[in-house]
């Protein structure tokens, strides 16, 4: 049973497991890749606003992707760091980056050509490895590419045909990566476009009706017996109480938040703000030793308040 006196009581972040969870909205993006794959498309973009956990799904499909197409495909996770729109990077350390990104430490070289041949066969002995011709390379926080970078990943990506070997690049971003289509439609790039744009998918928070699969997800068994939840609160042991319980709150509270703020339907929460009003709730059950089974809907309204979200709900509202 854990310790509520430990040093560690003002912290309460260690209450959940420190993993990623499976979502309805990885599921969905999961079979958006496999399908753009299977119809050999060169390409994707996904975009989704803050704090909905599009990083965290793209860790999460690093290990899902290549069960879900039921044959071996390497995959590789790039992130794009933003420079304020003042600096133009340069094509060494754009490559450079993405060496070190891509497991390679053998970065150093005067020559810009060495350096994209090491890249390219790198990336092929990656996709060699894996046992397949194929690779896919999601690059997350794919708004804060610069207008050059574009076509180094199209160089990326004729260089590897080259080698014979098949990429599929998956772009992930804030909503203003979907304006980049516009962009580039202005400066006649339809190359971009047909690459990493002919299929877009929108990456939301979880909805009203799946809160309580993610909620049962969270409540993961545990190694001594029973589930977690019994382990935080030994007041439910022995009975069948979860987690999942505490979703009709949740959605209670999110409608009481779309009647506030006269919004008919589509409101999303971001996972980010569901994990933290979970903790919130937990906290507070615990310190106060409460029963569970007590918890109202005004309490999540208010752990939800404290996250922030209301705040920013009209982000959140499905486009």
């Amino acid at each position: 049973m854990i310790d509520w006196k430990s040093d560690s009581e003002d912290d309460f972040s260690f209450l959940l497991p420190d993993k990623i969870i499976w979502t309805p909205e990885i599921e969905k993006v999961n079979q958006f890749i496999i399908e753009s794959m299977r119809m050999q498309s060169r390409g994707c973009a996904v975009m989704g606003q803050q704090c909905n956990g599009k990083s965290f799904a793209t860790r999460y499909l690093m290990s899902l992707l290549p069960m879900s197409l039921g044959h071996r495909v390497a995959v590789v996770r790039w992130s794009i760091a933003g420079s304020g729109g003042r600096i133009a990077r340069r094509e060494r350390a754009f490559v450079q980056d993405r060496l070190i990104q891509s497991g390679c430490m053998a970065v150093a070289h005067r020559d810009v050509a060495i350096l994209w041949r090491r890249f390219l066969m790198h990336l092929s002995e990656m996709a060699i490895s894996a046992g397949s011709r194929s690779i896919v390379i999601m690059i997350d926080e794919a708004q804060n590419l610069q207008y050059e970078e574009y076509n180094w990943l199209i160089h990326c990506f004729n260089g590897l045909e080259d080698l014979n070997i098949r990429p599929f690049f998956m772009l992930v971003g804030q909503p203003e990566l979907g304006n980049a289509t516009e962009s580039w439609k202005e400066t006649n790039g339809m190359q971009v476009i047909g690459r990493f744009f002919t299929r877009r998918h929108w990456f939301y928070g979880i909805g009203i009706d799946d809160i309580e699969v993610v909620l049962d997800a969270f409540d993961e068994p545990h190694e001594d017996g029973g589930f977690l939840s019994g382990q935080l609160m030994p007041q439910i042991l022995g009975t069948e109480w979860r987690m999942s319980a505490w979703a009709s709150l949740y959605k209670e509270a999110m409608e009481v938040l779309m009647v506030e703020h006269n919004i008919p339907e589509g409101l999303h929460l971001p996972m980010q703000m569901l994990r933290s009003s979970l903790l919130l709730v937990l906290n507070r059950v615990i310190t106060e030793k409460k029963d569970p089974r007590q918890v109202s809907t005004a309490s999540v309204l208010q752990a939800l308040k404290d996250t922030g979200f209301t705040s920013s709900l009209a982000y959140y509202i499905k486009r």
